[in-house]
């Protein structure tokens, strides 16, 4: 498509190519988000999310509403994720003066370790 910008000032036409570069530049930055995303699930097996929460839980065991607050999803939401890794035998889970703490399992770990060395 060509778009006629015979119209601009040369200071309105300098302004248009500097957002257009911005623009191209964030679609780029999408466009290379979503191939990590699905590099990770197709190495993991893992969604996003469930991989996201794995590595947030690598150095230190963390709470649902730790663990909730750092992947900006509900604790509901949250707790079906990790259900299916406590399935799946990646996480472990510990009870600790009243708070369950999550904290990744060595299935887990090798899992994380696994997506590092790619």
């Amino acid at each position: 498509m060509l778009l006629y910008l015979g119209f601009l000032g040369l200071q309105e036409l300098i302004v248009v190519i500097e957002l257009s570069i911005s623009l191209v530049a964030i679609v780029l930055d999408l466009g290379q988000r979503r191939l990590e995303n699905r590099l990770i699930s197709v190495v993991t097996g893992l969604s996003f999310s469930e991989y996201e929460l794995l590595k947030y839980i690598e150095a230190k065991s963390r709470t649902l509403r730790e663990i909730s607050e750092k992947l900006g999803a509900n604790k509901a939401n949250v707790n079906v994720i990790i259900n299916r890794l406590e399935q799946r035998e990646l996480i472990t889970s510990s009870v600790l003066q009243g708070a369950t703490y999550y904290t990744l399992a060595e299935k887990g770990r090798a899992t994380v370790a696994l997506h590092n060395v790619e």
